[in-house]
């Protein structure tokens, strides 16, 4: 059994880590370079806080970015799906930091002073100093199948090489954001050009049969639910696996 949280928020520090300490488990912390030290917040995080205000000022603050990125609403439903399918990754951040400052009332810095919602550098050493794993969760968190070899290469080693400095240990595993892999050409080009570097890619996609044992090809059980849904889920599919 592997355990995996990704992003790197500070609960992963103040409440996961102390239980898996009292049960003597060990886990895999996936990090974005990013957001270490609150220093920036996740595109996502920062959606799912404007989705939050006013309908009108919501409103207002679309239309402007529309216009302003010549961006489509045919089929909006809501921000979260809507930037998912429509929002170009070279431009996401620029587009929800516009966002940002036409509906918020305080700016992304306040923010993340005020709540601090990822971990910081001491809190990851302290971690690596009692034995958790740490991997690459990407420098900006961006949909992996949207990048271009460049970009893939580029936000999966600089966030390697941050968390290295850090932990000062071997990074050489990277978790896909959304667990939305990349194609499987880019996976080996990065392997062949950057040896010793990433070895396991983990997406997330549930299986009740996955005996595959190319680490290039891990995939996990997204538990995001709520506990009863997600304790029923882990059960039942490893009740079920158990049989293959």
């Amino acid at each position: 059994l592997v355990i995996t949280f990704d992003d790197g928020f500070a609960d992963n520090y103040t409440v996961a880590a102390p239980v898996l300490n009292d049960l003597k488990c060990n886990a895999t912390l996936y990090l974005i370079g990013n957001c270490i030290d609150n220093k920036d917040l996740m595109w996502r995080n920062k959606l799912l806080l404007i989705q939050k205000v006013d309908a009108a000022v919501l409103k207002s603050g679309l239309d402007k970015i529309v216009n302003q990125y010549k961006l489509s609403l045919q089929g909006y439903k809501n921000l979260m799906s809507w930037s998912f399918n429509h929002f170009p990754m070279d431009k996401k951040e620029e587009i929800v930091n516009n966002l940002w400052n036409y509906t918020m009332d305080v700016s992304v810095g306040e923010y993340l002073s005020k709540h601090q919602p990822y971990m910081t550098t001491k809190h990851i050493i302290e971690l690596s100093n009692q034995g958790f794993e740490f991997g690459s969760h990407s420098m900006s968190h961006p949909i992996f199948n949207k990048l271009s070899y460049k970009k893939f290469k580029n936000e999966i080693l600089d966030s390697k090489s941050i968390i290295e400095q850090i932990t000062h240990k071997k990074i050489n595993s990277f978790s896909y954001p959304f667990g939305k892999r990349a194609s499987f050409a880019f996976e080996q080009r990065l392997k062949e050009e950057s040896l010793d570097s990433i070895t396991v890619f983990l997406g997330t996609r549930n299986k009740l049969k996955n005996t595959n044992n190319n680490l290039t090809l891990w995939e996990r059980d997204n538990l995001e639910h709520s506990f009863e849904i997600a304790l029923s889920r882990f059960l039942l599919v490893s009740t079920i696996r158990s049989f293959y």
